[in-house]
């Protein structure tokens, strides 16, 4: 879609930003049918497990005995290289240093800073460098309407996306991908009260312009999106005047409005990556569905799209809600995603103090803490299906001093020590190399130089030629 078309369609959707200024007194901000509180996620007032989910499972060693072996065999293989000079000459006799720079798999943390303060603030910018030293990912938030976050469209017409650009513009000065969160929420709270004042076939229209102006104002920034938030609890777009939580509507209803989503997402933007994503997939509260039957049910969404000729890149799994799990329950359930044929992300992963002993002394708790973290990446990593890992939050790695904690220092060698490779070698004569290493995107020095000559992806066992320039 060009610029102008793009800018016509916004016009019939409502106002500019400036007219949506003046008027403003017109517009009323959304509030509850009950009152202040706005609806949605009830699951945070639920404490009772269904019991369904918690059969079956593998104790904890036996899971992370079986993720230490996978991730032997699906992360890392044998590379057979050849270097070669511009001329297609043998790069031959040649000391050299690869190392793994980024994995196959995004590291992200939703925990995006703001770009203002990365110039003004001291203590800002320093978190900002120890956050792009463990993560390589984060998330803009840009919900439609939401009271902890900047909303984008409380008033009809008025777009305001502040929060949004800034947090994008604070990633690319971090060398970060970025994640856009949620192009669509079906969640009372999410939801502006002046869409309710039109019919469906407006209101349809009024979510297209949602859509695609976020993706139209992020731009080439943002090649990642949510678009789709907890679609299996929440009612189709159609519906949501008969919202009855838990709201579980027909797989038909729910494909709908996803297809319609992934439509316009791709009329804007064709080369981002589109994930659903949702929780109740690890554990339930609820008596009348299991998690294991929330699964089947996303599967069946997926195959409904997937006949609807729209598909998305991804499904994206969070592991948020029903506090501390087991590991082989989070074993069971990106396995069974997997069945979608699709990558699978972990979109909303924590880990909270109170899921913890209280009794507990502080360093204890902490290390406690730091181990079920770097347990719950080691399961998720070894899932070959999995791309790409999302932590919600930051409170875990960063004190109130926005000094690394403990889990931050455990997880960083993880990632960075346990599950990297690096080395230095000499080419053969024909330029040749072999080694074994973890698939991902390397660069390539040659002897003491500190300038990078070369980046390129390794990802499977084949040969690969390689330019050095």
């Amino acid at each position: 879609m060009n610029k102008r078309a793009f800018i016509k369609n916004v016009s019939i959707a409502g106002s500019s930003f400036a007219a949506g200024a003046v008027f403003h007194k017109y517009f009323f901000p959304s509030e509850a049918a009950n009152g202040n509180a706005p609806l949605g996620e009830e699951w945070k007032n639920k404490r009772k497990r269904n019991e369904k989910d918690l059969t079956g499972l593998l104790e904890d060693k036996d899971v992370l005995k079986n993720a230490q072996e996978r991730i032997e065999k699906y992360r890392k293989a044998t590379f057979n290289l050849q270097f070669q000079n511009p001329d297609q000459t043998p790069f031959a006799q040649k000391e050299i240093t690869l190392q793994l720079k980024r994995h196959e798999v995004d590291w992200g943390c939703s925990a995006a800073g703001s770009a203002q303060l990365l110039v003004k603030d001291e203590k800002h910018r320093l978190r900002g460098e120890k956050f792009a030293a463990l993560f390589d990912c984060t998330t803009a938030k840009c919900y439609w309407e939401e009271r902890w976050h900047q909303p984008i469209e409380r008033y009809r017409g008025r777009r305001i996306y502040d929060l949004f650009l800034d947090e994008i513009k604070w990633a690319e000065s971090l060398g970060l991908k970025v994640k856009g969160h949620p192009l669509i929420w079906t969640v009372p709270k999410a939801i502006p009260k002046w869409l309710h004042n039109y019919n469906y076939e407006d209101q349809l229209n009024y979510l297209k312009n949602h859509v695609q102006a976020l993706i139209y104002a992020a731009g080439p920034s943002v090649q990642l999106w949510d678009l789709c938030n907890e679609m299996l609890w929440e009612p189709a777009f159609k519906n949501i005047a008969k919202r009855e939580w838990p709201h579980i509507d027909p797989i038909e209803d729910i494909a709908e409005y996803i297809a319609n989503g992934l439509e316009w997402a791709r009329e804007v933007n064709p080369n981002a990556v589109y994930s659903l994503n949702d929780y109740g997939l690890i554990y339930t509260y609820r008596a009348e569905i299991s998690a294991e039957e929330q699964r089947e049910r996303y599967l069946q969404l997926i195959d409904a799209l997937r006949e609807k000729g729209y598909l998305p890149d991804a499904v994206g799994c969070q592991s948020h809600v029903g506090g501390r799990y087991q590991l082989g329950a989070f074993e069971k359930t990106l396995q069974h995603l997997a069945q979608a044929g699709l990558p699978v992300q972990v979109t909303e992963f924590w880990a909270q103090e109170k899921d913890f002993p209280d009794d507990l002394p502080k360093e204890e708790k902490q290390k406690q803490i730091a181990d079920y973290i770097c347990q719950m990446y080691t399961v998720g990593f070894s899932i070959p299906e999995l791309n790409h890992f999302t932590y919600w939050g930051s409170r875990a790695f960063f004190d109130e001093n926005n000094e690394p904690t403990y889990a931050y220092k455990q997880l960083h060698y993880l990632i960075k020590n346990e599950w990297t490779t690096k080395l230095t070698g000499m080419t053969n004569e024909k330029g040749e190399m072999t080694f074994q290493g973890f698939k991902g995107t390397y660069e390539v020095k040659i002897g003491e130089e500190e300038t990078t000559l070369t980046a390129f992806d390794l990802n499977d066992e084949s040969e690969q030629v390689i330019t050095i320039f």
